[in-house]
């Protein structure tokens, strides 16, 4: 037995998806198609429960066969009534009403087709659902193919059924349970009476009868629905007669049906043509097949080979009962029929008497005289014409198989019976031999059986000339291995079956005695005999070996091409007698004989290389070289046309054809070379053709006959010659024009261009004629190189320009293509299938379409090569071709070549080739905006034409069941079209609108695009498009869709989910297109749930790669989910969140439903537990895979890599650059070729070389493909987990823990997959979305803290999860190479993250807090810190690398992470491995080096900021560094503020004021905003430059220690080496409140005030060097001084608050200043008050004056109220003392705001929000109690001088630093004695007038102080008492003493 491979043909309306299909009858009948292809044909074996449910569903149907439910008069009353009374039809959940129009069409309906009324109502209810897809026709039109439809379905299911069966001829291997369901069905269909109904449906359904109730009842449309009509009723009777057939095949039927079989073929009528039709043909079949007896040796017949399954054998009554009936003398309508049948018989019988079991049979004396009687009524003749010539005879294996076994045993079983045949002939000849030949005749008419041995041998050849399914049948005849001779003796003999032998022998014998009369049929069976590469071979062998020297056998080669060169040689020597081409001396009979002959040599030569070699080779028979001569001789062009057609088949072997082209231009039979006739010397010479040339013959001969057999077969040879170079120097230093251009005018211009205008006695022949030219041209266009330079001669060339120019060749071809459309139109509209003859036009129109493809393809290239040659421009002006066909048509006025190009869309019965030429000429179009613009205009125009046209690309996008007797070539362009169709529509989705994908998808394009409504087919009569057919074909596979194409063809698949992506990512397109999606399919959900292209074993990487159908399917999923990407960000922004809601669910719920194969992490089977989001990233590879290294010795390496980037190509669809592995190869073997004799020793080796180079290439293309088409799954991955968690958290569809959850487990299995050596683009990836995960994390966490408390959110970070998160980033950076610079810079953010995120709200922690107990992150952070350490100086190394040199990024994400690692490691262990590496002193080192680019980076336009970013995070760490005693040691001994105080750019602030407006920009009011994204000039200087640099000389100061005095001594000059830039900032000429300047001023007062600069100054030697430092410190002290009226008076910042505001309502875009920028404001005021106060107690307070002592800093002033700050500018603000009245005023201020802010923060609420404030009031209560705390000691001092010191002894030493406002110097206060009596002493008056009430209120806030603050009570409560001691005797008035 063997394998079916064939089951089913095609369905012509199987493609509707059945979930549109409401229920009803019609529906459970494609169901049942459907369920049983699944079982059967796919075989599936979880269809077997889904096969039994239908059968039993369907068992009655399947019974009664066709038999409707009859009509019933109560349905047909309520179907009536159901205008007003609704009904309930079976299979629907709802009574339903219906008009009165839709009633009356049910009724007409039932009545015509005799249904039952309800089943009528269904149907309609169905046609009318479907109708979209039959635009054309009625709803009722539409009923009548759906029922047709329905019945075909059946016999279909039927049909699948019985060819499911086990039996003789083949097994399906099917699945135990469904093969046992099948074979009991079947069985028991069979004993109802299955044959019998079969053949009662045979005679009663015809097409005649059923048409004539259509029309009857009007249910007949136009041509084209009645076409349709008809194919499906004649496919309902083939599938019945394919029933008959498939049954009797596996299993014949018993007597009684095979003699049903008979008495059906005795009612077939003859054939109109003579050929049986299909039915006809099938049925007679069957009963050969009925008849059989089973397969045995006749050498060993015995009982025992008698097998029960044939009833032959079983039955003993069967050969008796049907011998009766067809010896009976009965009329048979077809008696050639009945005689086939009896000749069958008789066979059949002969073959039984060798059986042992029949020898008691009398019927089997019969078979002679059935022989006898069959051979006188011409078997043979009807057997070759109406059996063996029927269409489709050859396409059916089991029809070739038993005709041959029929023939075969004819042959083998009745030697005898030929013998007699073969005397026949002999005897007939002989008759003809003695007859006179100078006498006539009367005409005899030959018997029939003299006839009979030449029509056997004709049938013989018919038989076996054609092998579709490649069977080589006709081996039998050819036994023996090497040749036609089979050896009789030996042990060979008893291995060649007695039935070859005989076989063989009867060839032998033919061949050894042949009469004249048998000579052409002899040779045309062996013509039949020679089918395959082995057959023709032993056929060559056999005609070699029958030569017998001295015999008379005239049948082999010797004999053959020995008449061909007599007759060549003979005809040469009479070319000198003039003689017309049909009077040659060749009698009919030899032309005949040369002709047969001919078709011989080349059918052997055409099958078999070996023989077309061994033939050519052979100097005896030199063929090519007699075939040309008799070319050249005056022979019929019959003739010529074979001989050259020889040629042509010689032509296929390259050297042959080389050789060929000489002999051809030599020979003259086509004349390049003129002829020059002299005319007496008046002329020089006259051009003329040769006599006989090709030319002569087609314009004198030919033309004449109307027939052009020989141009047909000179374009057959010159095609042939062609498949190798035309050498560029044919007929040089003969002709003008060397090369194919003689040849290709002829083409064009003689044959081309003419092919119309001449006349043929066949039609075909015009189109054939024009089919072969243009086969040719095509052919000279697609091998043209338009890379290279122009070439004149070039026929590509040529042919490029006269496409690109209206030129008569392109006019003629878009005439043909006009013809094409005219023709196959009405072809199309008056039947389904072609004839011949339209196949022969829509081939020249096929051909003229790809000439205008290939021309569209090159002509960029080809219009680039012209304008870059001068020469060329100027000889041509070219057009762009698809300019060209948007011209006007003459044939019909308008433009139409486009449309009539898109028209070979809608011939769905045409070749798909046609459509498919017509799909790639318009992807080329629609790249041309202009054109596409224009063909859309024109299309949209005719509504009927663009209605078919639409309706074409549907259908054929749709065409996915193939014919079984369709080849795979057409399969293959079947699945190649559809591909083809889809990438137009991806071409063309995004060029500008409208295009033709908007048409083609359903957009409507007479309003804007988004506002478009898609709708279902039938819906608001919205037609189907083939967005609905893209939709079908990716819909996931289910009962009631059989389109899937996911595997079945993953390309297709591939394309429609890049479609679906590209609309779904169009700003036009993409609302009405999710919409729809959404609401109509809810596609994306049932997408994600299903993962089609994750079935059968999805796609699993071996050793790294993915096989190419396996990469198809994971572009799929790429697609796909950038798709969801999409949606995800869509409805997020829309709101919809329950939708939102419905998609993340999917995409994180676990996917244990998804079937998977075995893959590094995930493996057996299916995935248990695992988020489909994880499940999809298992099936991603990450490992890298290496190249190996080639090893060349006799190849240059350079040179190779530059050939191997000359051959790189663009892969437009996937967008990958590969190696075109052609290309290198043609290059390289060129290279070879111009190395001389030098290489020619090496060349073994250097081809192998070659050979590796090619399988390195191609390995690396396969590499590269892998690895893009991983890359794309991941980023598309990635685009749905980002997607996805950054909408989800903003619109709260994941709750705070499953959202955790969800992200650790991301960050798990992404860090796994990234382990190891990954790919580099994966890794950086990869490394990106981590860091995206950890940005989402902290991002929640901080979101869980703001809605709960602080600690909860930290509460949730387990330290396992976290710290092996830490592990695989600080993996992944240590095992980052050098050169993944984006990798790195991910790591170190992600990194980061971490770090800020286990650190909770800390910040930084360099006190070491985080191990105090109670602090919950302090284990996490303690193992962070061993983590980091545990990997050592490597760690270290890498980011200190990056962090000095690495790339900018990554060296300010370095610096930014060291800032963070060293502010945790309390081992310092990496600011020590920094310093002693020298990393740090390179760091502050390049400071200095960075000052030219950051002097450039405050340009106003300034090229690059980098330098600043960098800057930045520099001074960011090393303000981290100096916060410990230990950095800030570091960073003193590495001069950091020393290459400060080197650097410019500080000091670019006067350029600034000067140039740019500095002080105005300063100055400008808080809240101004700047829209650009580089920040402004300001800013740049301001808040990145000077603040950076301020705090780290605050932070040096402060953090110094015992080092402090280093540290205030690089501050010293750091602040003079700057000394302008501290003189402008203090000089503050600000009129309003500025946040930036305040954070300048309140960070420079700050230093000032820490480093106590000036309180030296009084003790400094004035001589020498110093003197210009003690000026400028002088100058600072001032400007100190001078500030203190503005901002030590809390008054003064409400008022300057309130300014700032007033001028910010003045302008048009701000509103106010908002509470929280007053409150930084304020804030920031408070700070520098502070800074003031303190710099005054630091200058008080001198630490070299002696215990005691003190500087005086306020005037004795204590009632006097200070100037406003208004008034004090220049010299004033210079000069200006301030007063203890200030002070007082200060201190008052001070307690009010101090009592408010805490009465505020003990009454507010405790809630969250008040919580997180408390730090900053806390800060604010501080602020103020330091203030009053350094106000009230400097009062006491003051007071304590003023009442105590003043008059009182010497031993007291007072200093006062005031400014000489005369010589501007610093000059001491001399000691009492020498005192200014000016300020003496305080006055008794002053200090009575002076409100001294505070230090009441001061009392109180001291009493709730120490409940808030603590380690200050007892100091204000000591300042308190003597204050108060020093004024208690002034305020009793008694005597300061």
């Amino acid at each position: 037995s063997c394998s079916l491979i064939r089951f089913t043909k095609s369905l012509k309306f199987e493609a509707e998806e059945m979930a549109h299909l409401s229920g009803g009858k019609w529906t459970p009948f494609k169901e049942l198609l459907h369920v049983v292809n699944l079982a059967v044909i796919e075989r599936q074996p979880a269809a077997y429960y889904d096969l039994d449910a239908q059968l039993t569903k369907n068992k009655p149907n399947l019974i009664s066969l066709l038999q409707h439910a009859p009509k019933n008069s109560a349905h047909r009353s309520e179907v009536r009534s159901s205008l007003s009374t609704a009904i309930k039809l079976p299979g629907y959940k709802t009574h339903q009403t219906f008009p009165q129009a839709f009633i009356d069409e049910a009724l007409i309906l039932s009545d015509i087709l005799d249904l039952n009324e309800y089943s009528s109502v269904e149907l309609l209810l169905t046609a009318e659902q479907q109708q979209p897809r039959f635009p054309w026709f009625s709803r009722g039109l539409v009923s009548v193919l759906l029922y047709h439809d329905g019945r075909q379905c059946l016999v279909r299911a039927l049909k699948m059924l019985i060819q499911a069966r086990d039996g003789v001829l083949w097994c399906c291997e099917l699945d135990g349970n469904v093969s046992s369901v099948v074979m009991n069905f079947t069985n028991e269909l069979f004993e109802n009476g299955l044959v019998d109904k079969v053949l009662d449906l045979l005679k009663t359904l015809t097409v005649e009868g059923e048409l004539e109730k259509l029309r009857n009842g009007r249910a007949v449309g136009e041509e084209r629905h009645r076409t349709q009509v008809i194919d499906l009723i004649e496919e309902q009777r083939n599938l019945l007669a394919d029933c008959l057939f498939y049954w009797a095949c596996q299993n014949p039927f018993p007597k009684e049906q095979t003699i049903a079989v008979l008495h059906y073929l005795k009612s077939v009528p003859p054939p109109s043509d003579g050929i049986l039709d299909s039915v006809t043909l099938t049925v007679f079949m069957t009963i050969l097949y009925c008849c059989n007896i089973g397969e045995a040796n006749a050498d060993h017949l015995t009982d025992s080979l008698m097998d029960s399954k044939f009833p032959l054998s079983s039955d003993p009554c069967f050969l008796s009962g049907v011998h009766e009936v067809v010896t009976k003398e009965d009329d048979w309508m077809n008696c050639c029929l009945q005689a086939a049948v009896k000749f069958g018989w008789a066979v059949l019988l002969r073959e039984c008497s060798n059986w042992e079991a029949f020898s008691d049979k009398e019927e089997l004396a019969d078979d002679e005289k059935l022989l006898d009687e069959v051979v006188e009524k011409q078997v043979f003749t009807f057997l070759q014409e109406a059996v063996i010539g029927s269409n489709g005879f050859h396409q059916e294996e089991y029809f070739v198989r038993r005709v041959h076994w029929l023939v075969t045993t004819f042959i083998s079983m009745m030697p005898l019976k030929i013998k007699e045949l073969q005397n026949r002939c002999s005897e007939e000849v002989g008759l003809a031999a003695r007859r006179p030949a100078n006498r006539a005749q009367p005409i005899i008419t030959t018997p029939t059986n003299k006839k009979a041995m030449e029509s056997l041998l004709l049938m013989i050849g018919e038989l076996y000339g054609c092998d579709v399914h490649q069977l080589e049948l006709c081996l039998d005849y050819w036994p023996s291995s090497g040749g036609g001779e089979v050896t009789l003796r030996g042990p060979h003999y008893s291995r060649v079956p007695h039935k070859q032998v005989t076989l063989n022998k009867f060839v032998r014998q033919c061949s050894s005695y042949l009469p004249s009369n048998l000579f052409v049929p002899f040779l045309r069976m062996l013509n039949g005999l020679c089918t395959g590469v082995r057959a023709a071979a032993c056929v060559f062998d056999a005609l070699k070996a029958w030569r017998q020297p001295g015999a008379a056998n005239n049948v082999s080669w010797d004999h053959f091409f020995g008449s061909i060169q007599q007759y060549s040689m003979g005809l040469k020597q009479n070319m000198a007698t003039p003689q017309t081409a049909s009077g040659c001396a060749v009698t009919p009979e030899e032309l005949a004989g040369l002709e047969t002959v001919l078709l011989l040599i080349r059918a052997v030569t055409d099958q078999s290389e070996v023989a077309r070699v061994a033939m050519a080779e052979n100097k005896s028979w030199s063929p090519v070289q007699s075939l040309f001569v008799l070319l050249s001789c005056a022979v019929p062009y019959s003739l010529k046309a074979e001989v050259l057609l020889t040629l042509a088949s010689f032509a296929k072997s390259p050297e042959i054809a080389a050789s060929m082209w000489q002999l051809l231009e030599v020979s003259q039979v086509f004349s390049t070379i003129p002829l020059e006739a002299h005319h007496g010397g008046l002329f020089r010479s006259q051009l003329s053709l040769r006599e006989g040339s090709i030319q002569l013959e087609l314009e004198e001969v030919e033309s004449q006959a109307q027939e052009y057999p020989e141009t047909r077969a000179f374009l057959c040879l010159l095609d042939a010659l062609t498949d190798v170079p035309v050498p560029p120097t044919l007929g040089a230093g003969q002709r003008s024009q060397t090369g194919f251009q003689p040849y290709l005018n002829y083409l064009r211009d003689s044959v081309l261009l003419r092919y119309d205008q001449r006349s043929y006695r066949f039609s075909d022949e015009k189109w054939q004629v024009a089919s072969g030219v243009l086969k040719l041209l095509v052919k000279l266009l697609r091998n043209y190189d338009c890379s290279g330079s122009v070439t004149a001669g070039d026929p590509g060339h040529i042919l490029m320009r006269h496409l690109l120019n209206e030129s008569k060749f392109l006019k003629k071809i878009l005439y043909i293509i006009h013809e094409g459309t005219v023709i196959l139109s009405k072809a199309t509209s008056s039947t389904s299938s072609l004839n011949s003859s339209h196949e022969i036009t829509s081939r020249a129109a096929l051909l003229a379409l790809q000439l205008l493809e290939v021309g569209l393809s090159k002509q960029d290239a080809c219009l680039a090569l012209l304008k870059g040659h001068s020469s060329g421009a100027r000889e041509i002006n070219v057009t762009p071709l698809d300019e060209l066909l948007m011209g006007i048509n003459p044939h019909s006025g308008q433009a139409d070549h486009l449309v009539n190009v898109t028209k070979y869309i809608t011939y769905l019965s045409c070749s798909p080739e046609l459509a498919q030429s017509a799909v790639r000429i318009l992807c080329w179009v629609v790249r041309s905006s202009r054109v596409a613009a224009k063909f859309v205009s024109v299309l949209h125009q005719n509504q009927e034409t663009w209605q078919d046209i639409q309706h074409g690309f549907v259908e054929w996008l749709e065409s996915f069941v193939h014919d079984a007797q369709t080849s795979e070539a057409v399969m293959t362009v079947q699945a190649s079209l559809r591909e083809d169709i889809v990438k137009l529509l991806v071409y063309s989705v995004n060029t500008p609108a409208p295009n033709l994908s908007h048409l083609l998808l359903g957009y409507d394009v007479t309003k804007p695009l988004p506002e478009t409504t898609l709708q279902d087919p039938g819906v608001m009569n919205h037609p189907r498009t083939c967005l609905h057919s893209v939709l079908s074909l990716i819909e996931p596979t289910n009962s009631h869709n059989s389109m899937a194409c996911h595997h079945s063809d993953p390309r297709l698949a591939m394309l429609c989910y890049q479609l679906i992506y590209l609309l779904c990512s169009n700003k036009l397109l993409s609302v009405p297109t999710l919409r729809y999606l959404r609401s109509n399919h809810n596609f994306f959900h049932v997408q994600v749930m299903e993962l089609p292209m994750m079935k059968h074993g999805g796609f699993t990487s071996s050793a790294g790669l993915y096989s190419s159908e396996e990469l198809v399917l994971v572009r799929q999923l790429a697609w796909l989910l950038k798709s969801v990407a999409v949606e995800l960000r869509m409805t997020a922004m829309s709101r919809q969140r329950s939708y939102f809601q419905g998609l993340v669910d999917v995409l994180t719920s676990e996917s244990s439903t998804v079937e998977a194969s075995t893959s590094l992490s995930y493996q057996n089977g299916i995935i248990q537990n695992k988020r489909r989001l994880l499940y999809l990233l298992g099936h991603i590879e990450f490992n890298n895979r290496d190249m190996p290294q080639l090893q060349l010795m006799h190849i240059n390496a350079e040179r190779l890599e530059e050939v191997i980037v000359g051959s790189v190509i663009y892969d437009e669809p996937t967008g990958i650059q590969f190696t075109d592995v052609k290309l290198l190869h043609k290059l390289m073997m060129g290279d070879l070729g111009t190395q001389g004799a030098g290489a020619a020793g090496h060349r073994p080796q250097v081809l192998e070389e070659i050979h590796q180079v090619l399988e390195h290439v191609v390995e690396r293309n396969q590499v590269t493909d892998n690895n893009h088409a991983l890359c794309d799954l991941f980023n598309a991955w990635r685009q749905v987990v980002e997607v996805m968690m950054t909408s989800s958290g903003s619109h709260d569809v994941l709750q705070s823990d499953s959202r955790i959850a969800l992200l650790f487990e991301l960050l798990h299995d992404l860090l796994l997959k990234l382990e190891g050596d990954s790919l580099p683009e994966l890794s950086i990836a990869g490394h990106g979305v981590v860091l995206t995960l950890l940005s989402l994390l902290k991002q929640t966490i901080q979101k869980l803290e703001e809605t709960t408390s602080a600690s909860v959110g930290v509460s949730r970070l387990q330290p396992g999860p976290m710290q092996g998160v830490l592990k695989g980033l600080v993996e992944g950076l240590v095992q980052a190479r050098s050169g993944q610079q984006l990798s790195r810079a991910y790591l170190y953010g992600s990194l980061l993250y971490y770090l800020q995120l286990t650190d909770g709200e800390a910040g930084d922690h360099f006190n070491g807090h985080y191990l105090q107990p109670g602090y919950e992150q302090g284990s996490l952070i303690a193992g962070n810190v061993h983590i980091l350490t545990s990997y050592g100086n490597a760690l270290m190394e890498i980011v200190c690398k990056d962090a000095c040199s690495g790339h900018d990024v990554d060296k300010m994400l370095a610096l930014s992470l060291l800032h963070s690692v060293v502010s945790i490691d309390l081992t310092q262990s990496w600011l020590h491995y920094m310093h002693m590496n020298g990393y740090l002193q390179t760091i502050c080192s390049s400071l200095q080096l960075d000052d030219a680019n950051l002097q450039r980076a405050l340009k106003p336009a300034p090229e690059l900021l980098r330098a600043l970013y960098i800057y930045e995070s520099k001074m960011a760490f090393l303000s981290g560094v100096a916060k410990t005693p230990l950095g800030c040691k570091y960073l003193l001994n590495s001069n950091c503020l020393i290459y400060l105080s080197e650097c410019q750019f500080l000091d670019m602030f006067p350029n600034l004021e000067a140039h740019y407006g500095y002080m105005s920009l300063l100055h400008q009011p808080v809240g101004a905003v700047d829209d650009q994204f580089i920040p402004t000039v300001i800013d740049r200087y301001n808040n990145q430059m000077l603040q950076p640099a301020l705090s780290l000389a605050v932070t040096l100061v402060t953090s110094s220690g015992p080092h402090k005095q280093d540290a205030v001594s690089q501050v010293l000059r750091f602040v003079l080496a700057h000394l302008e830039l501290f003189a402008t900032i203090l000089r503050d000429h600000m009129s309003s409140l500025s946040l930036g300047f305040l954070e300048v001023l309140a960070l420079t007062t700050s230093l000032i005030s820490h480093c106590g600069i000036g309180q030296n100054i009084a003790n400094e030697s004035s001589d020498g060097e110093h003197t210009e430092h003690l000026v400028g410190l002088s100058r600072i002290q001032r400007l100190m001084l001078s500030m203190m009226p503005k901002y030590c008076s809390i008054g003064n910042w409400g008022r300057l608050l309130k300014e700032a505001e007033r001028e910010m309502l003045e302008g048009d875009d701000s509103d106010g200043l908002d509470d929280v920028m007053k409150q930084r404001l304020l804030d920031q005021c408070q700070t520098i008050c502070a800074n003031l106060i303190a710099y005054c107690t630091v200058i008080m307070t001198n630490k070299e004056l002696s215990r005691g002592q003190c500087n005086i800093v306020f005037s004795p002033d204590l009632i006097t109220k200070h100037p406003h700050w208004d008034a004090l500018g220049g010299s004033q603000a210079q000069a200006y003392t301030p007063s203890l009245g200030l002070l007082i005023n200060l201190l008052k201020e001070c307690i009010n705001a101090c009592q408010v802010v805490m009465e505020d923060s003990a009454s507010g609420p405790s809630d969250h929000e008040q919580a997180k404030k408390s730090d900053q009031i806390k800060l604010r209560i501080q602020q103020y109690i330091f203030i009053i705390e350094n106000c009230l000691h400097i009062l006491w001092k003051h007071l304590e001088f003023y009442l105590l010191s003043v008059g009182a002894s010497n031993k007291l030493v007072v200093r006062q630093y005031m400014r000489n406002l005369k010589g501007g110097s610093v000059v001491p206060i001399g000691k009492i004695g020498g005192m200014d009596p000016n300020m003496s002493s305080l006055s008794l008056d002053q200090i009575q007038m002076a409100d001294f009430t505070f230090l009441k209120k001061l009392m109180d806030l001291r009493k709730f102080k120490e409940q808030e603050v603590e380690g200050s009570a007892g100091f204000i409560h000591a300042m308190i008492f003597r204050i108060k001691r020093l004024i208690k005797p002034a305020m009793t008035k008694q005597p300061l003493s």
